[in-house]
């Protein structure tokens, strides 16, 4: 699907993504594509305190010092609600809902190192697509 207004930004495509979602689940993850060191580990951590979180949280955000990272899980029930709204996304909707955010409290980088420009490609040696 084409975001038809990427000057709305990233969170406009995250939100086109979840509207075109066709299958059935019970929990979403949203990752960003430019987090090389996010592996099964990460996954799984965020996973299984999704299955141990309070009644009430419905969203799992991994915090490292004090900083936000990615990905996030979502409840389905939570990615129904925030459809409801006419342009709403994902980070202000947990800004306006912290009750509903189950904290995984960490020292793994991954949940916040990304790569966005030439120099953190060679920073964090890796091999550049070419164009």
């Amino acid at each position: 699907m084409l975001n038809h207004n990427p000057e709305k930004g990233q969170a406009s495509s995250v939100r086109l993504g979840i509207v075109s979602l066709k299958s059935d689940y019970d929990v979403l993850l949203i990752a960003l594509c430019d987090q090389p060191d996010i592996g099964a580990e990460e996954i799984e951590s965020l996973l299984e305190q999704f299955k141990h979180r309070a009644r009430n949280q419905e969203i799992v955000l991994p915090i490292v010092n004090g900083q936000r990272g990615n990905p996030v899980l979502f409840s389905r029930g939570v990615i129904n609600r925030i459809l409801e709204i006419p342009e709403m996304v994902c980070r202000p909707y947990m800004d306006q809902h912290p009750e509903l955010v189950q904290v995984l409290v960490t020292s793994n980088e991954a949940y916040v190192l990304d790569v966005d420009t030439l120099n953190d490609i060679q920073k964090f040696g890796l091999d550049p697509i070419e164009t």
